[in-house]
């Protein structure tokens, strides 16, 4: 590793801590005559909405307080109390409060202070409103370590827009193979960059419940290794060497290459405008669309790649969704129901990128209190390249 990208919110500094903290109490301060938990209630699915559509996430962010305004308003409508000047001060309040809470993770000095010592160029890539996240750097004195700055706010793009992570390596005076990216986002800060030929590094605050317990017996059961835990067992570590010999033993060459490729160079799916963000758990897990979808299949070798896809599509009884994309000879024309459609894919995958679009002029199912356009759902996708069989 030559060279580092390092992400801001959620990686060095604790943003998304306490949140509902703070709208309930800016609620208190600034709208006390509103009905206290129906307005906090409003204003949880109000911002679920408000930053489930990717376009206006990637629109709004970069004027945090107009967006923070514009969640308040919608919640004190919902509650049948709307009012411009009440919302402008519950943003305010909230604004406030969100500013006070923010810290550095104990971590991040220390970690910074390291790479500095080993002098590892470091960027500080970071989406957002220019002046909110200039204040997060100033206030925590985080520019004495970062040879280079990069905010959306002031340069006009952001993550994952390729054009950003090339203008941090451009201006680290690296190769994107021989530089790193390390944050929370997993398509932001692992998916896109890897894409561009750096290695992405995801952090995951939120961990498992059992503080990774089962997975440690899982990999201890198929190692037949037992963990090296750091002082605070916080970490876990296991040396593969043995498990490799073993399979790579009982592999044949050609397969073993295939599986290798496939671990290095996986395919990607992207999912891109018009689907919502993945709900329901790991078993039936669901992306809601509008009227259109698009996914990008990624290939990052340099050969052709045989592909499985299955994925099942629901909608109201009698909802035709249109799929169409150049690696099918014609569009796939499917109608669908409640009980759905299962489709199965092989495909042969050029290197690059390629595009599947979806289609539908049926009726909105929106349920009650969402506010987003749902037409369509595609349940349980999955996606498999060579050596993941």
């Amino acid at each position: 590793m030559k060279a580092l990208l390092v992400d801001l919110d959620d990686t060095l500094l604790d943003y998304s801590g306490g949140v509902d903290a703070c709208w309930e109490a800016a609620c208190a301060t600034a709208a006390p005559s509103v009905e206290r938990a129906a307005l906090v209630a409003a204003l949880i699915d109000t911002r679920q909405w408000f930053w489930s559509d990717p376009e206006r996430h990637r629109r709004e962010r970069v004027d945090m307080l107009g967006a923070w305004t514009k969640i308040a308003a919608r919640a004190l409508e919902r509650c049948g109390c709307a009012d411009p000047r009440t919302a402008s001060a519950v943003a305010e309040a909230y604004a406030e409060r969100r500013r006070a809470a923010w810290r550095l993770f104990p971590e991040a000095a220390p970690f910074l202070a390291r790479l500095r010592a080993r002098r590892v160029p470091l960027a500080l890539v970071t989406n957002g409103d220019a002046r909110q996240q200039r204040d997060k750097i100033e206030r925590h004195d985080l520019a004495r370590w970062f040879d280079v700055i990069l905010i959306e706010g002031e340069l006009g793009y952001g993550k994952p827009d390729h054009v950003v992570y090339l203008e941090a390596l451009r201006r680290l005076g690296v190769a994107a193979t021989d530089a790193w990216m390390v944050g929370d986002h997993l398509e932001f800060d692992v998916g896109a960059p890897q894409r561009l030929g750096l290695r992405g590094v995801w952090v995951d605050r939120d961990g498992y419940e059992d503080n990774g317990r089962g997975v440690e017996t899982s990999l201890q059961n198929v190692l037949q290794e037992t963990a090296i835990s750091s002082p605070d067992d916080r970490l876990a570590f296991f040396d593969l060497t043995s498990h490799r010999a073993r399979v790579e033993q009982r592999t044949p060459p050609a397969e073993w290459d295939a599986r290798r490729e496939a671990a290095l160079h996986p395919v990607l799916t992207v999912w891109r405008d018009g689907f919502h963000d993945e709900e329901g758990g790991s078993e039936n897990a669901y992306r809601w669309a509008g009227r259109r979808g698009q996914l990008e299949l990624v290939n990052r070798t340099s050969d052709a790649q045989q592909v499985e896809l299955d994925m099942t599509v629901f909608g109201n009884d009698g909802t035709d969704v249109i799929i169409r994309t150049p690696l099918l000879r014609e569009p796939l024309n499917v109608t669908v129901d409640h009980l759905g459609r299962k489709i199965h894919w092989d495909l042969v995958l050029p290197p690059g990128k390629h595009q599947v679009d979806f289609t539908s002029s049926a009726g909105l199912q929106t349920p009650p209190d969402d506010f987003r356009d749902l037409v369509f759902f595609v349940q349980n996708y999955k996606l498999i390249s060579p050596g993941q069989h």
